[in-house]
């Protein structure tokens, strides 16, 4: 194994109820308390609670972030290993998030509240949730609209390309 869990930060609002929670709901013992940050025992993972600070503009720094998100640490036990065997796909990766970038401006791809509507009306009948309470949570969450843009990059990226079906011998030829 090249790499293991070493921590996840769980970013709160309340340090009180979250710690009630993790530690009387969950059952994971308090191994430091402040009202700041408290670290729980969880095996050899550290479960740290620590208070968001969020901010209305764009989110530049660690302490910029909402209450709900997480941060997850990994240890890498062999670095150069880890580098060997991960170099091509992250290569992979940045160019695919540079095109994928490039194409969402230049065909202006984007998530308004009309797409969010549709998504709450939608998904509110699958999970059980009321949709005025989705679509407040929709319209608070990157996540979601990222989504959305991305299932709209795919659906334009389909409806431009010309897929031709071969079988695999064919590609070696």
């Amino acid at each position: 194994m090249l790499m293991r869990l070493n921590h996840v930060i769980v970013y709160c609002s309340d340090m009180n109820r979250s710690i009630a929670f993790y530690r009387d709901q969950l059952g994971f013992p308090v191994k430091f308390e402040s009202p700041e940050w408290t670290e729980l025992h969880s095996g050899s993972t550290t479960i740290a609670l620590h208070i968001a600070k969020p901010t209305e503009r764009p989110r530049v720094a660690h302490e910029e972030v909402k209450a709900g998100e997480a941060h997850l640490g990994l240890e890498v036990l062999d670095i150069e290993k880890f580098y060997q065997e991960n170099r091509a796909y992250a290569v992979y990766q940045a160019k695919w998030a540079l095109i994928r970038e490039e194409i969402i401006q230049a065909e202006n791809i984007s998530a308004g509240d009309q797409d969010l509507l549709e998504l709450a009306e939608r998904e509110s009948v699958k999970i059980g949730i009321d949709k005025e309470r989705l679509i407040t949570y929709y319209k608070s969450s990157d996540q979601i609209k990222d989504r959305l843009v991305s299932d709209k990059l795919i659906a334009f990226l389909l409806e431009k390309s010309k897929i031709k079906e071969v079988e695999r011998q064919e590609i070696a030829e």
